[in-house]
């Protein structure tokens, strides 16, 4: 048995598709129940979409820690630039600017001591 909205292989025992979420039709019997779970996938493919338009992005914050490696490794902080620009925009910027903070403390630092 496929699943309808990805085609991944499923046994018909399990109520929802383990990769997409999508409920097994082969699993629910009552067409009340079909109804019901139908309902409720609609409801959460909705809520999904809402946030992906609205541009949530959950986890697009670095910690302390990584921003002073950043800080002291500027190298980390242009990797990190890279690696995140495209899906997690506010923790690239962040890495980004304390990379730039660093480099510029390290210059002045270094003419300091010339």
């Amino acid at each position: 048995m496929k699943c309808k909205c990805c085609g991944n292989p499923i046994v018909p025992d399990v109520k929802y598709c383990p990769v997409c979420g999508e409920p097994n039709d082969g699993y629910f019997d009552d067409e009340k129940e079909k109804e019901k779970v139908e309902a409720i996938h609609q409801y959460h493919q909705q809520f999904r979409n809402s946030e992906a338009s609205n541009g949530y992005q959950p986890y697009d914050y670095l910690s302390g820690g990584i921003k002073f490696l950043c800080f002291l490794l500027p190298i980390v902080g242009i990797v990190l630039y890279f690696a995140y620009h495209h899906d997690r925009p506010q923790s690239a910027s962040s890495a980004f600017k304390w990379a730039f903070i660093g480099i510029v403390l390290n210059i002045i630092g270094w003419m300091m001591l010339l």
